[in-house]
């Protein structure tokens, strides 16, 4: 990603069935993320792939 984060402070609960998936390509880069992944981590799938 790039970009500088930070600590929210934020606590994320999901449900028992949720699974949180990503892919990376051999540079670390992301290029897949399902929707639980994005609801966690609070990014678009436009800001968090590539």
């Amino acid at each position: 990603m790039g970009r500088d984060t930070f600590v929210t402070g934020n606590e994320n609960f999901f449900g028992d069935d949720d699974i949180i998936v990503s892919k990376t390509d051999l540079k670390g880069r992301i290029t897949y993320a399902n929707k639980v992944f994005l609801d966690i981590a609070g990014y678009s799938e436009r800001e968090v792939l590539g």
